[in-house]
């Protein structure tokens, strides 16, 4: 990996801004913004790394598998998804597949 360009860091953006993003996109995902925020930076992660794998992957999930299953990183699998649909995990919430993809990208 080049150096500087890590997922792990202290947030690069607040959570004020990142709530913007949600909002500003209507995002399903907007609404408990703040909560996902606080999820992500637990797992030592940049949430404006989780912010751009969430605009590339589903515009933020208004499109594509996540707009039906709340995934955040269009996850195949993950132990919080409930079901597997067209190859990819079924979650019962935002939540739950930002934690696995919080974790997939740490492991």
């Amino acid at each position: 990996m080049s150096e500087g360009l890590s997922f792990q860091s202290a947030p690069r953006i607040s959570q004020r801004s990142s709530a913007r993003f949600l909002v500003g996109a209507q995002s399903p995902a907007a609404l408990d913004g703040p909560r996902r925020y606080g999820l992500v930076a637990s797992y030592g992660l940049d949430p404006a790394v989780a912010l751009a794998f969430f605009a590339h992957e589903s515009s933020y999930g208004r499109r594509g598998v996540a707009a039906r299953s709340p995934n955040w990183g269009n996850l195949r699998r993950g132990p919080r998804a409930y079901a597997i649909r067209g190859g990819f995990g079924s979650y019962h919430s935002w939540a739950d597949s930002l934690q696995d993809w919080c974790e997939l990208i740490l492991n």
